[in-house]
């Protein structure tokens, strides 16, 4: 799944994704789909740590300096996060 854009004072503004990348997992479940994500967030709690998986699309200034490596990061759910259902 692409990234589109995370907001700068967010969750996900806080993990190194940027513009383009590709998120691949989530708590080590493929992750392919809006929806997918979305069930993911919704099965977890405030505070927990979610480990997410990608890769590198392009850097913050256009470069492809780390093009198709892959990156991993915790993505750390604050209250707001979790979408109710």
């Amino acid at each position: 799944m692409f990234v589109i854009n995370a907001r700068t004072n967010s969750p996900a503004g806080k993990v190194p994704l940027g513009t383009g990348d590709v998120l691949t997992a989530m708590k080590d479940t493929p992750v392919e789909s809006v929806a997918d994500v979305c069930d993911i967030l919704q099965s977890s709690a405030p505070g927990e740590k979610v480990p997410l998986e990608g890769v590198y699309s392009l850097t913050a200034d256009g470069k492809q300096t780390k093009f198709g490596e892959a990156w991993s990061a915790d993505l750390v759910l604050d209250k707001g996060t979790v979408p109710s259902p």
